[in-house]
């Protein structure tokens, strides 16, 4: 048996492409494309991908707006960079494994269409992203140019700018990429020169360090933040992540694009209100009502002890996606701490029917989570007929 609380979720960094344009009335030819694409994630066909990826003109573009980036640097950084895309698209399909993907709305206006798509990756929670599709200007045919994380708040082709950024440039093009720091050298360098040796070494002390004692400036930028958020969720340190989590609170909660991302440092605080609220500004960016985000508001309830609308959110998260298992296990929560045992058979009985679930006894003696349950005439009258084994 296995109780599942998706209450946060941790975003993750996978790779796509750029930005451009597809006409309307080409809505059965997106909607084939995109079939194609669910069925190449799902099967982890890095080579069937990696061809429907326009990489070169993303790569052109981060490095034409880069101001003032001499062409020798230019001209090694795409050299070295196109050089790894199958390595790039695997990390993609590495990120993606072991979930599922589901569209929630295809969009087509002044040529470029885009597809809204939630990934449930597990334990690990959802991610939110937006392909933007348009015709290659050479074949014509469809292709992925670029992708918003709504999780991150942020285009893979700003991604990739702020890749080259810390880790080609060196520290004399610093000053030219973060114009806000003007003035500041000494302080850019130092920090960017940790920046460069975390991403080659995988060594976050140092950086941590500069982040420390760096200028309020500095400490403050939406760069340096997001950076400290990625190396603070790839140590595995709940510490150092929860700190990045005050970090973000401190600087950006005004922010709507941290607002998924900070709905763990709510939890952590008991901030629940905060929470719903985070939720809320989340939903109203992503434009849909999705099953996923109605279910975590009951999840924020459960924990806030409300279980009325708790429960009130489920079924409402169940009418828009019936088959989200997630959603029926919190409602079991939710009935185990009311001692409604009557409304959880008949929980359960669904689950069985919809799921293909089948519930035995030992199954729930096994589970101290049950144990008020299982001395209830609720539990014997349900499954009295089935031995312990």
């Amino acid at each position: 048996m296995k109780n599942r609380f998706l209450l946060v979720q941790i975003p993750i960094f996978i790779l796509c492409t750029l930005f451009n344009s597809l006409k309307a009335e080409d809505a059965d030819e997106v909607s084939q494309f995109l079939d194609s694409i669910d069925s190449i994630i799902q099967q982890g066909q890095v080579d069937k991908l990696e061809e429907l990826i326009h990489f070169e003109s993303l790569v052109d573009e981060a490095l034409l707006r880069i101001k003032g980036l001499p062409y020798s640097t230019r001209q090694a950084l795409k050299q070295g960079f196109l050089s790894n895309t199958k390595g790039s698209v695997k990390v993609m399909l590495d990120g993606l494994s072991g979930g599922s993907q589901k569209r929630l709305r295809v969009h087509s206006a002044n040529n470029i269409s885009k597809a809204l798509y939630r990934f449930d990756l597990g334990d690990k929670g959802y991610s939110y992203i937006e392909w933007v599709l348009k015709p290659n200007h050479k074949n014509r045919k469809l292709q992925i140019v670029d992708y918003y994380s709504y999780t991150l708040g942020k285009t893979w082709s700003g991604m990739i700018r702020e890749f080259f950024a810390f880790s080609q440039l060196n520290n004399n093009n610093f000053e030219e990429i973060f114009l806000v720091f003007t003035g500041q050298r000494n302080a850019i360098n130092k920090i960017s020169e940790t920046m460069v040796n975390y991403l080659r070494t995988k060594k976050s002390e140092p950086f941590f360090d500069a982040y420390a004692q760096a200028t309020e400036e500095v400490r403050s930028s939406d760069s340096i933040i997001d950076f400290y958020y990625r190396v603070a969720s790839e140590t595995g340190d709940e510490n150092r992540y929860r700190e990045a989590l005050k970090i973000l609170a401190k600087y950006k909660s005004e922010n709507p694009k941290y607002a998924f991302i900070l709905i763990d440092h709510y939890f952590y605080l008991g901030q629940f209100d905060k929470a719903m609220q985070a939720l809320e500004s989340f939903e109203l960016a992503l434009g849909v009502k999705d099953s996923a985000i109605t279910f975590l508001k009951g999840n924020v309830q459960l924990m806030a002890g409300d279980h009325k609308a708790a429960l009130s959110y489920y079924r409402a998260a169940k009418a828009i996606e019936p088959a989200l298992e997630e959603i029926y296990w919190s409602e079991v929560s939710v009935y185990v701490a009311q001692e409604d045992y009557k409304s959880l058979v008949i929980l359960f009985k669904g689950m069985e029917s919809a799921f293909g679930y089948l519930f035995a006894r030992e199954d729930f003696l096994s589970e101290p989570f049950y144990g008020d349950f299982v001395k209830s005439p609720e539990f014997d009258s349900w499954l009295r007929s089935t031995t312990c084994g």
